[in-house]
């Protein structure tokens, strides 16, 4: 894997995470901040172990597409900034990690 794809997959973990903790701290009824919060841990943690190129990363890079997808689903119905904001990071970081796990095979 070359070095810029590399930090464009981090990039991504990076925006997403920003946003879903944006998201969660602004959250009032809605009802999508713990999904935000787990989106941002699992968005970090795939972040560090893309870095550190740890056979890990695929794993729990699936991980973290399953929880972008969840969080997108639920921030997407939400027309407030911040829940549109975090759908567009969430389901973002879920198409860059598909490409990450394939070009990681």
């Amino acid at each position: 894997m070359n070095p810029s794809t590399t930090l464009d997959f981090m990039k991504s973990c990076a925006e997403s995470r920003a946003a879903c903790i944006n998201c969660a701290e602004h959250e009032n009824a809605e009802g999508c901040a713990n999904q935000c919060r787990t989106n941002a841990v699992l968005a970090e943690c795939t972040q560090h172990l893309i870095a550190l190129n740890a056979p890990q990363a695929t794993e729990v890079a699936q991980l973290a597409i399953d929880s972008a997808k969840k969080c997108d689903e639920k921030c997407s119905q939400h027309q407030n900034s911040h829940c549109q904001a975090c759908s567009k990071a969430a389901k973002n970081l879920a198409e860059v990690l598909a490409q990450y796990q394939h070009q990681a095979k």
